[in-house]
């Protein structure tokens, strides 16, 4: 079985309702998981970030080190970039 796997770079002005998008169509879509990468972790922004994973969005951040300056912030980082390219 192949998963679908949809990685959205960047939460600005195209990303962030491109994110929410495809979140909410993902079963008619036929993808199985939608990832968004954010690069910096902002206190201003941790309700974006919020909303897109309650959507079932999942985050994706560069390293171990970035992983954990969004966990601070209470986000739940789903995995690293260079792990989530094929």
């Amino acid at each position: 079985m192949t998963t679908r796997s949809v990685l959205v770079v960047g939460t600005g002005t195209i990303g962030e309702p491109l994110i929410g998008l495809l979140a909410r169509l993902k079963g008619e879509l036929s993808v199985d998981d939608v990832y968004f990468y954010k690069r910096t972790p902002l206190v201003d922004e941790v309700s974006k970030v919020n909303s897109l994973c309650d959507k079932g969005a999942k985050l994706i951040v560069k390293d171990l080190h970035m992983a954990e300056k969004f966990s601070v912030l209470g986000h739940k980082v789903s995995g690293l970039f260079d792990d989530t390219l094929p």
